[in-house]
C-alpha cells in the first residue's frame, strides 16, 4: 500500500493500493492546485508489517508523478 502524506502538517491524506495510483493523485494535486501544493507532499510505501519507506517527497516527488506520464 502507499500513502500520501502532507508534510507541513503531518497529516495521512490518502491510501493507495498501488505506486501508479498514488502517482496519479499526486499528478491530480499537480493540475487541480498546483506545484505549491504538491511540493508539501511525500509518498510513502507501507509493507504488510504496517513499516513505512519514503518513497520522495517534494520537488522529487513531483519529478516521480511528471516522469510516470512521459
Amino acid at each position: 500500500m502507499y500513502e500520501i502524506w502532507h508534510t507541513p502538517s503531518g497529516n495521512a491524506l490518502s491510501e493507495h493500493p498501488t505506486r501508479r495510483a498514488a502517482l496519479d493523485a499526486v499528478r491530480d494535486v499537480l493540475e487541480l492546485d498546483g506545484v505549491r501544493s504538491a511540493q508539501d507532499l511525500a509518498l510513502l510505501r507501507v509493507d504488510k508489517r504496517g513499516d513505512s519507506t519514503l518513497i520522495a517527497a517534494g520537488d522529487d516527488l513531483i519529478r516521480l508523478a511528471e516522469a510516470r506520464v512521459a
